[in-house]
């Protein structure tokens, strides 16, 4: 077996299990209901595109507000809930900082959306314990999307680093990311 150079962890219900606006989820469950199901189960967004960096977090925000009062009040409450997001286990920082004493790099791969890297990555400090963090939507692709058979996800940092896909770990929650 090769030795490992690189380690991809995916981001949500790897690392964290934290929700946009989940601080409503036990102080308020029916606020918290109503704005997620306006954003993640609503025709007129599409989710993917805004991980994809297509659309942005204020677009998202302007189709959900019926006033610049709502607008903002979701606004703050989104950056508030992606600065306060936490790791799933105190124990994750242990394991990153062994890792990192083998010499092995450390990259977040994240389906995610702009948020994440203006208000999540800069709040928890995650440049301390990863060595690049990959984002769907500052990458404009998907971990799913496919170009020749491939990630197209992965293909530019695998390729600026000289890293082959058999000198990676790759750690996910989702099953269908395991057959590249």
């Amino acid at each position: 077996m090769a030795k490992i150079h690189t380690i991809f962890f995916d981001w949500y219900h790897t690392l964290s299990n934290d929700t946009f606006w989940g601080q409503f989820e036990n102080t308020n469950l029916e606020l918290y209901k109503e704005i997620t199901n306006k954003v993640f189960n609503n025709p007129d967004i599409s989710v993917k595109e805004w991980m994809r960096g297509s659309i942005s977090t204020d677009s998202i925000l302007k189709k959900i507000s019926k006033d610049n009062k709502e607008f903002n009040f979701l606004k703050n409450e989104l950056i508030y809930s992606a600065k306060n997001t936490k790791f799933a286990n105190k124990d994750i920082i242990v394991l990153l900082n062994k890792l990192k004493q083998k010499d092995i790099k450390l990259v977040i791969a994240t389906d995610n959306m702009d948020v994440f890297m203006d208000y999540t990555a800069p709040s928890l400090n995650l440049y301390n314990y990863f060595d690049n963090i990959i984002c769907s939507s500052d990458i404009n692709c998907l971990k799913i999307d496919l170009f020749d058979n491939k990630p197209k996800f992965f293909e530019d940092y695998l390729s600026k680093n000289n890293i082959n896909y058999k000198d990676c770990l790759f750690i996910d929650d989702q099953e269908k990311f395991t057959d590249f």
